[in-house]
């Protein structure tokens, strides 16, 4: 008999054999193990090529090992994962010389437990690291293979990759959970929502007197229906009664700022198109036509129960808010732009500082030339005369603003005529035509034909008028300068000055009464001037009762207006303020007079000296207030004392007090840089006789002193 099948035998015997390996797959077990083995060892049945090749096309992963562990074959994807070309490459090799080695430790512990225990270890899952790196998972079956004798000769793997179905069930489980979870909230949110529908009735009422409170009201626009509703309170913050008006969208957007109605369409197209809320603010005109500020916001809300949507929206009033808003940004403003002002003022300032100094030590210089003839040379001292005018006039200025921000200028009135003032303006104001080389000018004044006798301060009224008489003749290059005062039927009298100079734009005739202010601000202007003349003024009127404005045109000229209220008391002659007369000292008049210079400057102290010299009279000089109070006490032929204020040691105040203890009749002349009327009130209440502010003036000096000491 042939040792060789027939082909038919061949061919159930294969069938038989994947019936078997079928078997395998699906319940883990073998009828015929010793069968199968017993084929394939002997290869009676089948020949191996043709064993290799079934092995080769069974869907799942096949491999056996003897009982040491090593392998003894497997199928083609079996060696594929193993990363070998051949499965006959597979003889011989351990787990630990695999991809997997790393888990070849827990692989042999299942086989041992499989051929000790001889009882298979079916479908339980593990991982596996394939050739490639890939981690799978793998459903694995292990059975020990057992001779006819019943003996253990290996062992049986198999095993299929389920990594798809692994990370399937994963995410089917994750979604369980994220389902369970979602069932969890959507039951509380139900519990909530029936709690909240309980609370509705209340709540809304709660909502309408919030609303009322926080000045907000709510709006709703159904997209479907196209309808539109308002709360009550919305109505309310629009002016109107709850229904009184209807509510449609045009009437809603003629609500709406014209200049904040396109904005507000947008908002709203872009919330419809991308789902995202809007928050914007803008102005309405309420049902009184008064403009308010409303901070908007809304969105779009879903209703899952109907699957329609709406547009829900609030208003909350911000007038107030925004008003202040916009006063903190006119006040930052204001600030920038007082601190752009200061700092053109303090350019201008420099300016205004270094041009009278450049002449006053330019022509002292000149004033050093041996050849200069004698009409230069008193024209060169005139020049000098004059900037240094311009100088302390301009250090005034600057005294009289810090006296006003810091509330220390005082207003002294007393009875005064009018009428002198305007005339003695008027003779000043006519020198100042000539030394500015504008003897061409018409300067006229008027004034009532009666004498006017009023109650104010005449300085103040003096400095104010001549600030607005400077710009007049500044401002004005031909035609005319007038100035005078009317008396009005409302007991106030008002002064004027008008000009036919260039005038004052309009946009500029509130901002010149301005610190720091001018018509023309920039580096390259026509005109000097600080800015200060007219802000000065303008305090000096408020602060004297009375007010300050004008009238201009430009290229025509400008009308500055001063009202005072018209106090009248009968002024007596003798208080009449006269111009003063100077008087020229006789040389040598004073030679057997002496005066008691209290000095500590060389400089001023050389200056009196030369100012005294011709009248021949004996100085004793004291730098300090001690030694003036000792010189003194040790001369008593002293006829005159001329105190300074501000030095070393015992100050004038003290030193004239001191000196006052043992002489009431010695006259006492202060003479300080400390130029204000309270220091001239302080003087003369700490004993002096009068009061003479720096820089000296020789006239006035020789003048105070004559009242003592007499012509001889």
């Amino acid at each position: 008999m042939s040792l060789n099948p027939s082909k038919k035998e061949l061919l159930e015997k294969i069938q038989k054999l994947e019936e078997q390996i079928s078997l395998l797959k699906y319940t883990g077990s073998l009828d015929n193990l010793g069968y199968l083995i017993d084929a394939f060892k002997h290869n009676t049945m089948i020949p191996g090529k043709m064993f290799q090749m079934i092995l080769d096309h069974i869907p799942q992963r096949i491999f056996w090992k003897d009982t040491e562990f090593k392998y003894l074959g497997c199928n083609k994807l079996f060696a594929q994962d193993a990363g070998l070309e051949d499965p006959a490459d597979i003889v011989g090799k351990t787990d630990f010389e695999l991809s997997w080695k790393e888990s070849a430790t827990l692989y042999r512990k299942d086989e041992k437990q499989v051929l000790k225990s001889k009882k298979p270890k079916l479908r339980y899952q593990e991982t596996i690291t394939d050739s490639k790196g890939r981690l799978m998972w793998v459903e694995t079956n292990k059975l020990p293979m057992l001779n006819t004798e019943g003996e253990v000769i290996g062992i049986l793997g198999t095993y299929e990759d389920i990594t798809e179905r692994k990370n399937a069930e994963q995410k089917i489980q994750k979604q369980s959970e994220e389902i369970q979870e979602k069932n969890l909230v959507l039951k509380k949110h139900i519990q909530e929502l029936k709690e909240a529908t309980t609370d509705l009735i209340q709540s809304q009422k709660k909502l309408n007197k919030a609303q009322e409170i926080s000045l907000s009201g709510s709006w709703s626009y159904n997209q479907k229906t196209k309808e539109l509703e308002w709360s009550d309170q919305a109505y309310r913050l629009f002016g109107y009664n709850p229904g009184e008006l209807v509510i449609t969208e045009s009437v809603f957007l003629s609500l709406i700022h014209p200049e904040d109605k396109d904005e507000f369409l947008s908002a709203l197209k872009l919330t419809m198109e991308r789902k995202v809320p809007f928050d914007l603010e803008l102005r309405i005109i309420n049902a009184n036509g008064k403009m308010m500020y409303m901070h908007a916001v809304g969105g779009i809300i879903t209703d899952s129960w109907t699957n329609s949507s709406s547009f829900e929206g609030q208003f909350r009033d911000i007038t107030i808010r925004k008003k202040a808003e916009l006063e903190l940004i006119k006040a930052k403003e204001k600030a920038e732009e007082s601190d752009r002002l200061k700092s053109a003022f303090l350019a201008n300032m420099s300016h205004e500082i270094r041009t009278p100094m450049n002449g006053i030590i330019g022509f002292s210089q000149l004033l050093k030339e041996e050849s200069l003839t004698p009409e230069k040379r008193n024209e060169f001292i005139n020049i000098i005369a004059n900037n240094g005018k311009t100088l302390l006039h301009l250090i005034d200025d600057i005294i009289d603003l810090a006296k006003i921000e810091s509330g220390h200028m005082t207003i002294e009135t007393v009875p005064c005529r009018a009428n002198s003032i305007m005339s003695e303006l008027y003779q000043q104001f006519l020198e100042i035509l000539q030394t500015k080389e504008k003897e061409h000018l018409e300067l006229q004044y008027f004034v009532p034909d009666e004498q006017v006798d009023v109650v104010t301060d005449p300085n103040r009224l003096r400095q104010i008028l001549s600030n607005l008489l400077d710009n007049a003749i500044k401002f004005t290059e031909k035609g005319f300068i007038r100035f005078g005062f009317e008396i009005n039927e409302d007991k106030y009298l008002t002064f004027y000055v008008k000009d036919s100079g260039i005038g004052i734009p309009e946009e500029k005739k509130l901002s010149v009464f301005e610190r720091f202010r001018q018509i023309n601000e920039s580096y390259n202007r026509l005109y000097g001037g600080t800015g200060l003349g007219l802000a000065i003024s303008r305090n000096l009127a408020h602060m004297m009762g009375g007010e300050l404005w004008l009238e201009s045109k430009e290229k025509v000229g400008t009308s500055f207006y001063l009202s005072l209220p018209y106090i009248t008391i009968p002024v007596k002659p003798d208080t009449i303020p006269k111009a003063k007369q100077i008087t020229k000292i006789p040389t040598g008049s004073w030679k057997n007079k002496t005066i008691l210079i209290v000095e500590d400057e060389p400089l001023n102290l050389f200056m009196l000296k030369e100012f005294l010299r011709p009248s021949g009279i004996r100085i004793i000089h004291a730098g300090t207030g001690d030694d003036a109070v000792k010189l003194y006490h040790d001369n008593k032929d002293i006829d005159v004392i001329l105190m300074d204020i501000r030095i070393p040691g015992m100050n004038g105040y003290t030193a004239t007090r001191e000196i006052r203890k043992s002489s009431k009749k010695i006259p006492i002349i202060a003479q300080t840089a400390y130029a204000m009327q309270e220091d001239k009130k302080k003087c003369l209440e700490a004993g002096c006789n009068d009061f003479l502010s720096k820089p000296l003036n020789k006239e006035l000096l020789l003048q105070s002193i004559l009242r003592f000491l007499g012509p001889k």
